[in-house]
């Protein structure tokens, strides 16, 4: 299954023919702006950044679930290889999200844009809107 994320018509739209064709997916964010998009293997599930928030939806559940505590629109997910997972919120910046710790904020910012992670996840490349990018060389320590 493909998966794509549409600013315009807006909403997730899922593909099960390698891109041949495309559905809207009718639930969740169906009426919001999709921004970001990405499959979770491991906790088999979909999240989605848009104009509403970070939704997710975990197979064999018929809703999307918004995760609470990142309130804006999320331009931009990365999946770290441990089940971390990386987010931009527009006017408030770079977030991750660890099992067993939560929501941090690493890098407070109004204009985040995307994020870029190294294998391994030990660089992280934040883009702004005129504000250069943002280096981090220790997972977002520092």
């Amino acid at each position: 299954m493909l998966y794509a994320a549409s600013y315009a018509p807006p909403g997730v739209w899922h593909s099960a023919d390698y891109g041949q064709t495309w559905e809207k997916n009718e639930t969740g964010p169906h009426v919001h702006p999709a921004f970001a998009v990405l499959w979770d293997s491991a906790n088999q599930c979909l999240w989605a950044g848009t104009e509403a928030g970070l939704l997710f939806w975990p197979t064999g559940v018929s809703a999307w679930h918004i995760v609470p505590e990142l309130d804006g629109s999320v331009f931009d997910l990365v999946l770290e290889e441990d089940g971390g997972l990386y987010a931009v919120v527009a006017d408030q910046g770079l977030f991750r999200y660890r099992p067993g710790e939560g929501w941090t904020c690493l890098y407070a910012t109004s204009r985040a844009l995307a994020i870029g992670v190294s294998p391994g996840g030990e660089h992280l490349f934040l883009g702004t809107a005129g504000d250069g990018v943002w280096v981090s060389h220790d997972a977002g320590e520092n």
